[in-house]
């Protein structure tokens, strides 16, 4: 029988207030009490420059690593997050298997309705709601315990520039939702001849080598260590104002 595949995102928010929180559960969502901290395994960030907006691509592979739900038991994934108010979420993408699905965009009374279905049949969506103007919320149905998920969030937001660099924060306080703290971020960024030097300002040993891959040709790679202790993180070019003026055109379509 032929698979039912739905995922789905969410960008009306709620008007009421909502205190910002970052957290990752693991949840069974037959035993709505039953819960426990979730472990991102890896993770990968991509960091294009787009014009006055900076571009994340932010890969996730989450399981239950060292929770106490038996290995059968078809559990759900919840992370709470923030992003900057100025952030635009642009897609969600879910891997299935061997196959990657992108979100659709719908309001979330039908959404919801749509995703609560699925999970009862037992089938494979995720969903992502905007709660507020920072607040966010992932869900992804089903993981078992020894099966881990991997999703793709890709948003936007303004890129800081002064007089000595242009500056990208890292979503670190995200990452630090982990049970068991990610040893590591891939990092992978662009080698346009404009965007100069890259570096990470609170790690600047951190090096940048240009990936070899002909899928991420013309990227740059770096492998940034992370822990429990980790407070920012801030990918950082060579500013290029001059005269505190900067002046591109867009060439493509």
């Amino acid at each position: 029988m032929q698979k039912f595949y739905v995922i789905l995102i969410i960008s009306l928010f709620l008007l009421n207030s909502i205190f910002a929180s970052n957290e990752l559960k693991i949840l069974d969502p037959q035993s709505w009490w039953s819960e426990e901290q979730g472990t991102i395994e890896e993770v990968l960030i991509s960091v294009k420059p787009k014009g006055i907006y900076t571009e994340y691509g932010l890969y996730l592979t989450i399981s239950a690593r060292e929770t106490y739900f038996h290995t059968e038991t078809q559990l759900e994934v919840k992370l709470d997050f923030e992003l900057p108010e100025n952030a635009i979420v642009t897609d969600s993408w879910l891997w299935i298997e061997d196959e990657i699905v992108r979100a659709i965009i719908m309001d979330k009374w039908t959404a919801s309705a749509l995703y609560e279905d699925i999970v009862d049949r037992q089938k494979d969506p995720s969903i992502l709601f905007k709660q507020s103007p920072t607040q966010y919320q992932l869900r992804i149905y089903p993981m078992f315990k020894n099966e881990p998920r991997k999703v793709k969030i890709t948003y936007m937001v303004p890129t800081n520039w002064d007089k000595e660099y242009i500056k990208a924060s890292l979503p670190v306080n995200l990452l630090k939702t982990s049970r068991i703290p990610p040893e590591k971020i891939d990092l992978i960024t662009s080698a346009a001849e404009e965007w100069q030097n890259p570096k990470i300002l609170e790690i600047p040993d951190v090096e940048f080598m240009e990936v070899e891959d002909s899928l991420r040709a013309g990227y740059l790679h770096a492998e940034i260590p992370f822990g429990a202790g980790t407070t920012a993180l801030t990918l950082a070019y060579n500013s290029l104002l001059k005269n505190n003026i900067f002046l591109s055109t867009y060439k493509n379509e």
